[in-house]
């Protein structure tokens, strides 16, 4: 029989009588249940659903339901529920049937997708990997939230493993989540709580550009905030990038639009980048300047300090800052347009691989370069172009289709 089955056999006579004779001895506002007739059918007639509530507020101490140590496994079918059936709202049988067969429709349906995807996996497939782990995961939380921790317990030792299998092999979400069975207790039921492991996985999620939750986000921070307040250059620089953009990516340079910046969060990455920047860091100049530029509370003074802190990058060969430069003179911002000198700059993040570079140089040999003394040529263009495309640039990528129709 199981729990549902047991509490619903609870709430019969039988179970009246006993709750009968327990308040006999209670406070005088408990006489006013009608103790002679406490069934079911003299539950559902009252009018007065107060008198019934006092009931709920004490069948524990009679329900059949074996209890654990995380609590009562029946707790979902007590009180608010237990007290609409108990008055005769018919909605409510219909309500937990449903409830029953979504359950069980995704526990199926996650051991379907299990064995669709276990061969493929044993075949080394990293993200299919990653895959299979999360349905042991997620089959795993079912079972615990109905308090089946045996059944939880094995789904989370499979999903570990897997998990296992496809961070070995640099898959970032797969990495995060196996960082996660090292931090969180209420996950890792069978693994040693072991915060420097979770770090070392979290920081190999974020090198890859995945977006830290904010648990996440806060071990790794605790982890490296010790050695930025010592002076360490990196450890700054990694702090400015945590706060801006919840991963350690070197490249990300965009807020993405799935990560929501705290204004306070912002406030923090500028501090840390100023104190790696102001010591030379050219990954931290960069971004600084992205701060500036990009960031909250924009004004024209903030538009120099985005300049200055991209040029000190640009100068000591740093592409993505020079990229920015090479933009600050095609749009006039700050500086005069000049389209010379934001071809030269583009032209240097171009020769350093940076895509979007790639894409502007092309466009200036497709279009813009009769202005700078320099004739328009279509081979250089589509050149430049696949360069980009080659690394995803959309723009670049659909320029090229545009060509080929």
């Amino acid at each position: 029989m199981n729990n549902f089955e047991k509490w619903k056999e609870a709430i019969t006579v039988e179970l009246a009588e006993k709750i009968n004779k327990s308040i006999e001895g209670f406070d005088e506002e408990f006489e006013r249940i009608p103790i002679n007739e406490m069934d079911l059918k003299a539950w559902r007639k009252t009018d007065n659903l107060d008198e019934v509530s006092h009931l709920f507020s004490i069948d524990c101490m009679y329900c059949p339901v074996d209890q654990t140590e995380e609590g009562c496994p029946a707790s979902d079918y007590c009180y608010e529920d237990f007290y609409e059936w108990a008055i005769g709202d018919s909605s409510w049988n219909e309500q937990r049937a449903e409830e029953i067969e979504a359950y069980n429709n995704s526990v199926n349906n996650h051991k379907q997708e299990i064995d669709r995807l276990m061969s493929i996996a044993e075949q080394g497939d990293a993200q299919v990997q990653y895959e299979l782990g999360n349905n042991f995961l997620e089959l795993g939380v079912l079972y615990y939230k109905k308090h089946d921790t045996d059944e939880a317990l094995a789904e989370f030792q499979h999903a570990h493993i897997w998990f296992a299998k496809a961070a070995e092999q640099g898959n970032a979400q797969a990495q995060a989540l196996l960082g996660n069975f090292y931090s969180q207790r209420h996950i890792n039921l069978s693994i040693e709580k072991n915060d420097d492991t979770a770090i070392f996985w979290y920081t190999k999620a974020a090198e890859q550009g995945l977006i830290l939750d904010s648990s996440q986000r806060s071990l790794l921070i605790e982890d490296i905030l010790g050695r930025a307040n010592n002076g360490d250059i990196e450890a700054q620089y990694q702090l400015g990038k945590l706060y801006l953009f919840g991963s350690l990516e070197e490249q990300n340079y965009t807020v993405q639009k799935s990560y929501q910046i705290e204004e306070n969060d912002y406030d923090y990455a500028v501090g840390w980048l100023e104190k790696a920047a102001e010591q030379g860091h050219t990954g931290a100049q960069c971004t600084l300047g992205l701060c500036y530029y990009c960031g909250y509370r924009f004004t024209k003074e903030n538009e120099k300090l985005a300049y200055r802190w991209f040029e000190e990058a640009a100068k000591q060969g740093y592409s993505i800052a020079q990229y920015f430069i090479g933009s600050f003179f095609k749009n006039g911002v700050y500086v005069e347009l000049d389209n010379k000198q934001a071809f030269e700059w583009y032209e240097k993040a171009a020769e350093q691989g940076y895509a979007d570079a790639q894409y502007k140089l092309g466009e200036f040999y497709s279009t813009m370069c009769a202005d700078i003394g320099i004739p328009k040529d279509d081979d250089k263009a589509t050149y430049w172009w696949k360069k980009a495309a080659e690394q995803g640039q959309t723009e670049a990528i659909y320029y090229l289709e545009e060509d080929s129709d």
